[in-house]
């Protein structure tokens, strides 16, 4: 990426709020290792981790805040992890404190899920994100996926977003052109 690339990736984030990453991607790839390493198989945990993912989509696919906070203990590890893209936390009533305050910033949101894919040690489930911030405006739409991994309990313990969030900083006015041109010039 060149110079000019980089002023104005930086003008974008600092208008957006993002001038400082919450996890820089030295950190995200360290983090990912050492989940693989703690993670525990798919079949070990085979019913625990079931009632997980089935709480953790149930959950998301309303996503309304008096449905999707209360289930939160029961979804995540104490020390659980999650990257959303925009955001990485640490720690359970850190996680909660973060999905607390997204309630804040939106009118709607769901989630429509499409594959689940299990591996030995992760399940990742893809997505198209719904979601309208302001009443007067229509729904946004990404696709996405989430990497999961369980600890020993059946709880989330790293949770790992994939999604281009560019494209939700191209539906803000006068960030498209910005970010068009970064994109034609990497």
């Amino acid at each position: 990426m060149n110079h000019i690339n980089v002023i104005f990736l930086g003008i974008v984030m600092t208008l957006f709020g993002c001038s400082k990453p919450t996890y820089l991607p030295k950190q995200l790839v360290a983090e990912e290792k050492t989940s693989s390493l703690q993670a525990e198989t798919i079949s070990s945990k085979q019913s625990q981790i079931d009632q997980t993912l089935k709480l953790f989509l149930s959950a998301l696919e309303k996503y309304e805040k008096d449905d999707f906070i209360p289930k939160l203990d029961s979804i995540y590890a104490e020390d659980a992890f999650l990257n959303d893209r925009i955001h990485t936390v640490k720690g359970l009533e850190n996680i909660k404190a973060y999905f607390t305050a997204t309630f804040d910033k939106i009118v709607d949101c769901e989630f429509i899920f499409h594959d689940k894919l299990i591996g030995q040690t992760s399940i990742v489930v893809t997505w198209t994100m719904r979601i309208q911030t302001k009443k007067d405006q229509p729904y946004m739409e990404f696709l996405g996926s989430s990497q999961l991994r369980f600890n020993k309990e059946g709880k989330i313990f790293y949770h790992q977003d994939y999604w281009d969030f560019s494209e939700l900083l191209s539906e803000i006015r006068g960030a498209s052109f910005i970010i068009n041109y970064a994109k034609n010039k990497a």
